[in-house]
């Protein structure tokens, strides 16, 4: 059945729209009509630069939180893998993989968040600053990664 609105001639809002890939349970924010970020010099806008530092962890979403522990927090409840945790990348859609390093580690914190553990995971050293950790581990999202 359309939309009312399409019925009576008027297009779509452009709302975005959330879908699930067939391949993965990764949900998908898309928009219901074509529309495409303009780039300035090769680069994203600054708002498109934002979003993509929210989504690889490089920026907390929420100020307050400077180790953007929700987010990561409600990534895990819903069973998606924040870049933050990754440790392997592919090299193209269905590609093989690769080692990675995130730019900002959170794998401790993602551990104890998956599994709902009250202590840290096995391996992990909690700390709140980076003269807590050793073996060139800096203190990120409350443990030395």
């Amino acid at each position: 059945m359309p939309w009312p609105s399409v019925a009576r001639g008027r297009p779509r809002p452009t709302t975005p729209t959330l879908t699930q890939t067939p391949w993965t349970r990764r949900t998908c924010a898309t928009a219901t009509t074509s529309s495409r970020a303009a780039l300035s010099g090769g680069q994203p806008s600054a708002t498109a630069k934002k979003v993509l530092e929210w989504i690889s962890g490089a920026t907390p979403i929420d100020v307050a939180d400077a180790n953007n522990t929700n987010y990561i927090s409600t990534v895990a409840s819903l069973g998606d893998v924040p870049q933050c945790a990754m440790k392997v990348q592919l090299d193209k859609d269905g590609g093989n993989f690769s080692p990675f390093t995130p730019p900002v580690s959170c794998n401790c914190f993602f551990d104890k968040a998956v599994t709902k553990a009250t202590a840290a995971p096995a391996g992990c050293v909690a700390c709140t600053s980076d003269s807590q950790c050793s073996g060139g581990k800096r203190c990120q999202t409350g443990y030395c990664e």
